[in-house]
């Protein structure tokens, strides 16, 4: 069986690069690709793609949450959010919101196409009120934390400053300070140093970079 795929990637290099190894895998078809969210949106509007693999800030950013715009125009495909900096263990341990499966931009290209395996045998869940593309956290467990909001906790975790993390994420310092109050807020934590033993207790930073 073949699979259609998306590729939703702000930078070109990277975007052409993902199409290359999906192309050269077996099973696999990229039927477009794209930087921008209204681009991705058109694509999948055409194609009705089986998979989408999108950058994870992407999915989140500031201009809309695409990965519900997404799930409304195409609700039979999966989702897989590419992801800066966070270990494996800490990409499957802290959930993307609408993503299905996710995936550290540092894997092997084996580790891409099991990704996609995984991606197809998650069940869809039933459409629900309000935001199609955010799952809600069931009793007990932990809000979720966005794409963006994962980046940030990993370089806070690695002892960035709050400029630093700005300048490598190509953010202001404001909107950064900003994701760190929200992850404090969802987490419950008040301190630099929890947030750290928080991280590397979940995997998304082992401190080794």
């Amino acid at each position: 069986m073949t699979v259609c795929v998306v590729v939703a990637e702000r930078q070109r290099l990277v975007r052409e690069g993902l199409c290359a190894l999906l192309a050269a895998g077996a099973g696999c078809r990229v039927l477009g690709h794209a930087g921008d969210g209204r681009s991705v949106l058109t694509l999948i509007r055409r194609h009705q793609p089986q998979i989408l693999l999108a950058e994870a800030a992407l999915l989140h950013s500031k201009c809309g949450t695409l990965v519900g715009r997404a799930q409304a125009t195409c609700p039979q495909m999966r989702i897989i959010a590419l992801t800066d900096g966070i270990s494996a263990a800490g990409a499957r341990r802290v959930p993307i919101p609408g993503a299905h499966a996710c995936l550290p931009k540092a894997s092997s290209s084996q580790a891409l196409h099991r990704a996609i395996g995984r991606a197809l045998a998650t069940p869809l869940p039933r459409p629900s009120a309000g935001d199609p593309g955010t799952r809600r956290p069931s009793a007990g467990h932990r809000p979720l934390l966005t794409g963006r909001e994962c980046e940030v906790l990993q370089l806070v975790s690695e002892g960035l400053t709050t400029r630093q993390i700005a300048q490598r994420l190509g953010l202001s310092v404001k909107t950064v300070d900003t994701h760190r109050q929200h992850i404090m807020t969802k987490l419950r934590i008040r301190s630099i140093a929890g947030l750290t033993r928080f991280a590397l207790r979940e995997g998304i930073s082992s401190l080794e970079s």
